[in-house]
């Protein structure tokens, strides 16, 4: 079997599987990476909250918790 004139097999790379489409054509604009979902939106809002308590506000048991056992009334 003989090969047509011009045809190189010897140690070519193989085709690159890449999309047909490419960004340095200018087929995909920026405008796509930067978009953000409201969903995604509203987590990035929400981690903006603090997380330590308000100031004159306690850490720990809600009103009501547990009393010292050896407390006299």
């Amino acid at each position: 079997m003989s090969l047509p004139d011009g045809c190189d097999v010897g140690g070519t790379a193989p085709p690159s599987v890449l999309p047909v489409i490419s960004p340095s054509r200018g087929e995909i604009g920026l405008h796509f990476c930067f978009r953000q979902s409201r969903m995604l939106q509203r987590r990035t809002a929400a981690s903006k909250l603090p997380i330590s308590p308000l100031e004159g506000e306690m850490p720990g048991r809600a009103e009501g918790g547990a009393k010292d056992r050896d407390a006299t009334d």
